[in-house]
């Protein structure tokens, strides 16, 4: 169960956007605007293009969850790339996308979370 924040794209300019999984990780979205590139024929960027999306799970604190080598935990590109589809696909609603795949997001890095933790148990052969 996913307990959501919904965040508006209006929001962006606000930089984070928590989402918790609850009796789990709490997962950060970071989004910012890209640097607007020199635009000669005066094009509108679609919002996708615009956007920069970033996410990482942190712990209760809002530190790092950590590896077992000590280096902060990078959820796969793939999970903030479903984020940026959200963005680009929400033309009629953008809003209810975006926490439609976004949810989706999180389920695939909490899998991810559980399956990275498993893993990193295992011994290391000689």
């Amino acid at each position: 169960m996913i307990q959501k924040h919904v965040p508006k794209l209006s929001d962006a300019a606000a930089g984070r956007q928590a989402f918790e999984i609850e009796g789990g990780h709490t997962i950060i979205v970071e989004i910012t605007r890209k640097q607007a590139d020199a635009n000669p024929d005066n094009l509108i960027p679609m919002p996708h293009q615009a956007l920069r999306v970033r996410a990482f799970p942190v712990n209760v604190d809002g530190s790092p969850i950590l590896d077992a080598k000590g280096k902060p935990v990078e959820l796969p590109h793939r999970i903030e790339t479903l984020i940026e589809a959200a963005i680009a696909e929400g033309t009629v609603d953008l809003n209810s996308k975006i926490v439609e795949f976004t949810v989706a997001a999180l389920e695939r890095a909490r899998n991810y979370l559980i399956v990275k933790e498993a893993f990193d148990r295992i011994p290391v052969g000689k």
